[in-house]
């Protein structure tokens, strides 16, 4: 089986990878974000799992207390642009 992965925090798309079926757990796809460099999390307050581009992502995505959003808050946070700028001025 095919799968793609999307970011939940910017919606970017991983490559096409191989999987051996479809999840029956929430782990899997997280391990599957893992396996290709990517930030994979099991939220347990809401029984899911998320998946992020980097872990920058899933910082932003948390709130004070530690838990993730319930919605995502996207990149609209004036933080990871300046943070996404800053290392393609360095690259």
């Amino acid at each position: 089986m095919i799968a793609t992965l999307r970011c939940w925090h910017c919606g970017k798309e991983s490559p096409a990878i191989e999987v051996p079926g479809p999840p029956q757990f929430a782990f899997e796809v997280a391990k599957w974000a893992d396996d290709i460099g990517w930030h994979g999390v099991i939220d347990m307050s809401y029984g899911r799992s998320l998946v992020f581009c980097c872990k920058d992502h899933g910082e932003a995505e948390k709130t004070k207390k530690g838990l993730y959003r319930f919605r995502a808050r996207g990149c609209k946070s004036g933080q990871i642009d300046a943070a996404a700028k800053d290392a393609e001025a360095g690259a």
